[in-house]
This record gives structure tokens, C-alpha cells and sequence, in this order.
């Protein structure tokens, strides 16, 4: 799965599902309960075999009975693949399990679909976070630009990429988009950090 070798992942998962639990031996029950689900959910979206990732993330959430609203926005996503208050409603789920890959997937289509200015600025907006703190900037930064592109009355894009150029150390990069950032008022009546 950290290589990125989604077809291997989701073909040893796949396999991993397939042995019984043994009680007599000393083994991480974790792994067998919800480890093994998880990863073959994963790669499963990956590879798009949507039928065996459903059912291994159904499988998954009844180890993490904390995320059982996933099952039912799954069932949704079903009947409605482009109903976007779903699909971002999804993507958060998956942002909250710390499934990164699985939420980006999610706020992807919502942000495709999207049909409100104002509401696609806020999905690229939470979409780059996603990528953020996934460590991909390329695609944090895409989608910062897209959000403060769609609605350049909010700073909030600006300033998280003027600290990005903080963080690693480009003091003009920095500068160049802080300095953009302070010259837009705060907008009253909108969603913001």
C-alpha cells in the first residue's frame, strides 16, 4: 500500500480475507478484525473493483463502530453516484477515519460535480487540505490556486500557502503570497478558517 502498488495490495488482501482467524496461536486480532478490510477497501477504489470495496469497508466498520455512518452514505452513493452533498459528505468520513486517499477520491467527484461557485471553492478548499497533510503538494497547491481562483474574496488559500513556503524555507515564495493574502478584507457572511 506505501508503494503505491495498488493491484498487489488489493490482490494480497484479498487473499488475507480469506483466512480464518486462529484462535490458538498468539496473533494481532486487529489484523484479521480490521486491518486486512481496510487495506483491501482501500486498493479496492484504487483498482476499481467497487462491489469488493464496499464490502470490505462494511467489513472494516463493524471493527470501527465509530465510522458506521460510512455504510449508510455507501448505500447512497449507490442509488446517486453524483449527488454531491454525499460525495463530500464521504470524503469528510473517510477525512475523519484518516483514510487521506480514500477522502481525496471522494471530495474529487464532489468537486467535479459541484454546480454552486461558492460551494466548489469550498471543496477545492478542503480537497488541497486533504493533500496537505497527505504530504503531495503538487495537488495541495493545484487546489488552494482553484479555491482562491473561485473565490478570491477569502484569504484562507493564500495564507496556507504562504505557510507552506514558511515551513520549507522559500522566504519569497512566502512573502509574495502573505503580502496577497493581507490585501483581502475579511469576508463577512462567508465560511471561514
Amino acid at each position: 500500500w506505501h508503494q503505491k502498488q495498488y493491484d498487489l495490495c488489493y490482490m494480497f488482501a484479498l487473499h488475507a480475507t480469506k483466512i480464518l482467524y486462529p484462535e490458538q496461536l498468539y496473533t494481532e486480532k486487529y489484523l484479521y478484525d480490521y486491518t486486512r478490510y481496510n487495506l483491501l477497501s482501500a486498493a479496492a477504489w484504487h483498482v476499481k473493483d467497487y462491489e469488493i470495496g464496499k464490502w470490505a469497508t462494511i467489513e472494516a466498520l463493524k471493527a470501527e463502530p465509530e465510522a458506521q455512518d460510512l455504510e449508510i452514505l455507501l448505500k447512497e452513493y449507490k442509488k446517486d453516484p453524483k449527488d454531491m452533498r454525499n460525495l463530500f459528505f464521504l470524503g469528510q468520513t473517510y477525512a475523519a477515519l484518516k483514510k487521506l486517499d480514500e477522502a481525496s477520491i471522494f471530495y474529487t467527484k464532489a468537486f467535479d460535480v459541484c454546480d454552486s461557485i461558492s460551494q466548489k471553492a469550498f471543496v477545492a478548499y478542503t480537497l488541497a487540505r486533504v493533500y496537505d497533510v497527505s504530504d503531495n503538494w503538487k495537488e495541495a497547491l493545484y487546489y488552494y490556486m482553484k479555491s482562491f481562483e473561485l473565490n478570491p474574496l477569502k484569504a484562507d488559500a493564500l495564507v496556507r500557502i504562504a505557510d507552506y513556503y514558511r515551513y520549507i524555507k522559500q522566504p519569497e515564495l512566502c512573502y509574495m503570497f502573505a503580502l496577497q493574502a493581507t490585501k483581502i478584507s475579511y469576508p463577512e457572511g462567508f465560511n471561514t478558517e
